[in-house]
């Protein structure tokens, strides 16, 4: 299995120095079974740019960090404090409709 893998990989290697598979755009765009593929690809890369999420995941570690919303301690005891208020509410609203 290896050798296989070992042999495809050399067979590349030689097409790619040899020039065998280059092609230049114009004659991508002209195949229409790559046009819509190369096309896609860069319609997708366009959107991904102008949308600004490159920028967003390349900065995504940093923003979570000093916000400390990544934090599992400030989420946990955020959510625990506002369970037990909620819970002393409840138990101050049962205990009024029994008076």
């Amino acid at each position: 299995m290896q050798s296989n893998i070992e042999d495809e990989f050399i067979e590349l290697e030689k097409s790619l120095k040899s020039g065998e598979f280059q092609a230049s755009w114009l004659e991508i765009l002209k195949d229409s079974s790559l046009r819509t593929p190369v096309l896609l690809s860069l319609a997708a890369m366009y959107f991904q740019q102008g949308s600004g999420i490159n920028c967003c995941m390349f900065y995504a570690k940093s923003i979570f960090m000093v916000s400390e919303a990544f934090s599992f301690k400030f989420t946990f005891l955020e959510t625990s404090q506002r369970y037990q208020r909620y819970l002393l509410e409840d138990s101050d609203h049962i205990r009024a409709a029994h008076i």
